[in-house]
């Protein structure tokens, strides 16, 4: 018995010690952007349940293939443009609002939207394609305009709309004619 309790004095450190180490290697969240991430987490949630079964998978389609990629990106690139954001040395703390809120905006639209005539589960795939090219354009200062052809009338509605977070990108008031 003794040797048992001498055995987890030496080891629990170690344990702990690891434990600790693990947790570094997350990303510090500026605490006015957790609110923002938060958001986007329960929409996260909300459109995995979306198919009435509160689980992690979003099996919105008769087509298994389909919803796997549609599962990946609600969870998967949803948290790496989050990670994206937050772990870019060069944006302030204005140019990450502005992301994390273009990406909030693009979540609550998905699931306030999807599964109706305009938005099928399917335009996911594009949306997020899309909103991932005009941030890295805006964030370079790029022009999104000349790619604004290669997406749907309805992925450049929900992108370039009123509520966009691309109004200081100089390809903004072009992108919206064509």
């Amino acid at each position: 018995m003794l040797r048992w309790l001498l055995i987890w004095l030496f080891f629990l450190p170690g344990i702990l010690l690891a434990a600790n180490r693990a947790d570094t290697g997350k990303l510090t969240i500026d605490i006015r952007r957790v609110k923002l991430h938060e958001d986007i987490d329960s929409f996260q949630k909300k459109i995995l349940s979306k198919d009435g079964i509160p689980d992690m998978e979003c099996s919105l389609t008769a087509d298994p293939d389909l919803n796997l990629l549609i599962t990946d990106i609600y969870t998967r690139q949803v948290d790496e443009l989050q990670n994206l954001v937050e772990s870019s040395k060069q944006a302030d703390h204005r140019i990450k609002v502005k992301y994390l809120t273009g990406l909030y905006l693009l979540v609550q639209s998905c699931y306030q939207n999807i599964g109706t005539s305009s938005f099928p589960p399917s335009l996911a795939v594009i949306l997020f394609q899309a909103y991932d090219r005009y941030m890295k354009l805006d964030w370079s200062g790029s022009a999104i305009d000349t790619f604004v052809l290669n997406y749907p009338y309805e992925v450049n509605r929900i992108l370039l709309g009123e509520q966009t977070v691309f109004f200081e990108n100089s390809g903004l008031k072009r992108a919206r004619v064509n």
